[in-house]
């Protein structure tokens, strides 16, 4: 074939893909598109809230716009460089969104996230029984069995931790040994943990009486 025929060829399959593509339509949708991060060190947290789904615009063929599956679009943000405790920018990568032959992200929103990241960090408190006492009565002799607990957590927020309790014990107004298992209060903070969530706690001792106040 000729030079001129091969142009004639590359002309007319030109032609044919352009019918192809706007012969269909292009559009766009807007979905809102999980997001995932990943790489974040073990022994790292991120501490403030940030969206768990990012608003996309997406460009394409009006039938693969209509054949996309949202549930399948997640949004990647590699956090696997971080190595200290600190207040982070980091921006969407267009790039890194998977989406089928022929569509493109034209914007996210947000485009930008901040991240306050932390330490997580294991420390052990000791934890004391949460008593309602009977009036005239006082308790001698109490243990608590564990006597410490460890702790999972950030350490901002671990660090602000001053007493650990058990859940509320209500004592009967009898003289004589008491034994409870118990329960730890719940903690503030929705990402410090009991390194063992299932762990009771046995609090017992001796429920005295004591001499009422003298009548006038």
């Amino acid at each position: 074939m000729s030079d001129f025929g091969l142009k004639i060829l590359a002309l007319i399959i030109a032609v044919l893909l352009w019918i192809q593509v706007h012969g269909q339509g292009m559009g766009s949708i807007t979905v809102d598109a999980r997001l995932e991060l990943l790489g974040l060190p073990q022994n790292m947290v991120i501490i403030n809230d940030f969206p768990e789904k990012v608003h996309l615009t997406i460009n394409g063929l009006q039938s693969r716009l209509q054949a996309l599956d949202n549930n399948k679009i997640s949004v990647p943000l590699n956090v696997a460089d971080i190595r200290e405790p600190g207040i982070l920018m980091r921006s969407i990568a267009l790039k890194d969104i998977q989406l089928p032959m022929g569509l493109h992200v034209e914007k996210a929103q947000p485009d930008q996230l901040e991240l306050q990241v932390d330490m997580l960090i294991e420390r052990e408190f000791p934890i004391h029984a949460n008593l309602i006492i009977p009036d005239n009565f006082t308790v001698q002799d109490l243990k608590i069995e564990p006597a410490k607990v460890t702790l999972n957590g950030p350490e901002i927020w671990v660090d602000n931790i001053s007493n650990i309790q058990t859940v509320s014990i209500r004592l009967a107004a009898e003289a004589g040994p008491f034994e409870k298992n118990i329960n730890m209060e719940s903690l503030a903070g929705k990402s410090i943990r009991l390194q063992n969530p299932n762990t009771t706690f046995r609090v017992h001792g001796w429920l005295v009486k004591t001499q009422g106040e003298s009548e006038l």
